[in-house]
């Protein structure tokens, strides 16, 4: 299902789209199945054979400057999956302990929309906010997520009525993914308007927590005044995998 949200404050279900996902069941792996070597097979299937993405990981021994001048913008270069592979498989062992797999919300799917992918392995429900739809629109007809399991709502997840319409498609998840827009007020803003939905053991997680790049890389400095308890006055426990040199993951759990 897509769901696109206009300035007028409407909302239109596109369910056209729906006709051409041939499918009512999920991807998500179930009882044994649902383990971290399938997975992993699964998402390195996903970006080894993906049908115009042929980037592969994103490079975790590669600085940013490095990484910015051989920079391939064409769809060939492109990543079909955003990140590191140490850092991702190491939060999919995380979720796999941690959390019961029902819902995962995430702000901004990224080119290809690999993460999404790999929830809907793990969860029985993946909602994607995302400004773009014409990337939504493409990774539905290329890859036909089933329409019970995925959910894309397109717009800026800052504003007030797409946190709306997050919170009236889902009440509640046990997993959120910020990596949006990078700049500190956006994720800032993100994280404001969308934790509350995360459930008491739930997991809250943030990308690309190592480098700050101002005006473009952000997202560490907020992290950091999460953890020193400069943004509520109260500390929190962040934990954090960073084994590249600019990109990571940092990630708390919701008490």
């Amino acid at each position: 299902m897509i769901k696109g949200v206009y300035g007028d404050g409407f909302t239109a279900n596109l369910d056209t789209s729906d006709a051409d996902i041939n499918s009512t069941m999920s991807r998500k792996l179930i009882n044994d199945a649902r383990n971290f070597e399938n997975i992993a097979s699964l998402l390195d299937n996903w970006v080894d054979n993906h049908p115009w993405a042929h980037g592969g990981w994103v490079p975790g021994n590669m600085d940013w400057d490095e990484f910015i001048a051989n920079l391939d913008q064409s769809d060939a270069g492109a990543n079909p999956i955003q990140q590191v592979r140490e850092e991702i498989m190491e939060l999919v062992k995380v979720l796999l302990e941690t959390v019961s797999g029902r819902t995962a919300v995430e702000i901004g799917m990224g080119r290809c929309g690999g993460s999404h992918y790999l929830w809907s392995l793990m969860f029985d429900r993946v909602v994607t906010v995302d400004v773009d739809e014409k990337l939504i629109e493409r990774f539905i007809y290329e890859h036909m997520p089933p329409s019970n399991q995925s959910t894309f709502i397109f717009g800026k997840s800052f504003e007030n009525n797409i946190a709306d319409e997050v919170g009236r498609t889902i009440r509640h998840c046990d997993f959120m993914l910020i990596d949006g827009d990078h700049t500190r007020d956006a994720v800032e803003t993100d994280w404001r308007m969308y934790n509350h939905l995360v459930e008491p053991g739930g997991i809250i997680a943030f990308h690309d927590t190592i480098k700050i790049v101002p005006g473009e890389l952000e997202v560490a400095g907020f992290v950091h005044d999460l953890e020193s308890g400069a943004v509520t006055g109260n500390p929190i426990p962040m934990r954090h995998i960073h084994k590249s040199k600019f990109v990571g993951i940092s990630y708390y759990t919701v008490s």
